[in-house]
């Protein structure tokens, strides 16, 4: 994205978070509740968000198939 001109009002502070992704090998389900306490609601929301619910369907056991390297 280029930026030829504009404004940014801020009422507060920023910061800056670079971001790397990674996963843990546990289930789909476990990388996003991460530890937590299952929150339907909350998890429901977040596959949506997310746009998951088609790639949730792909999956050979859906949020319950295990992702992340493969030790043998």
């Amino acid at each position: 994205m280029n930026i030829f001109n504009g404004n940014v009002n801020v009422n507060g502070s920023i910061s800056y978070v670079p971001q790397q992704p990674w996963m843990q090998n546990e289930t789909v389900k476990n990388n996003i509740i991460f530890g937590n306490n299952y929150d339907e609601t909350m998890y429901n929301n977040c596959i949506k968000a997310c746009a998951l619910e088609t790639d949730l369907n792909l999956l050979p056991a859906g949020d319950k198939t295990e992702i992340g390297e493969k030790v043998f």
